[in-house]
């Protein structure tokens, strides 16, 4: 699979410091891990996690992604923790 070299040193920096890479070894866990199949996963290194990478193109994207972002640090929050706020209100209706 290719990847950015952040994203590679991302991969690389999982997998060095993997559990299951540094005592268990076991082949299912790392089929089974974001870095071998980014499309149907269920752990990222072993760790309850989900990850999504969006870019935003074009000039129309790229302004409405900084207006989102001028919100955000008008909330006093970054665009990330942000955009799971807007997530977690959606999903977390009372």
């Amino acid at each position: 699979m290719l990847l950015s070299r952040s994203m590679q040193r991302a991969k690389s920096w999982d997998c060095e410091n993997c559990e299951n890479l540094k005592i268990h070894f076991d082949i299912f866990n790392c089929k089974t891990c974001y870095w071998a199949s980014p499309e149907n996963y269920t752990h990222v290194a072993m760790q309850t996690q989900r990850s999504l990478h969006v870019t935003w193109d074009g000039k129309n994207e790229v302004s409405e992604f900084d207006m989102f972002a001028k919100e955000s640090n008008q909330a006093s929050s970054t665009p990330q923790d942000f955009i799971k706020k807007i997530i977690s209100d959606r999903y977390n209706k009372s």
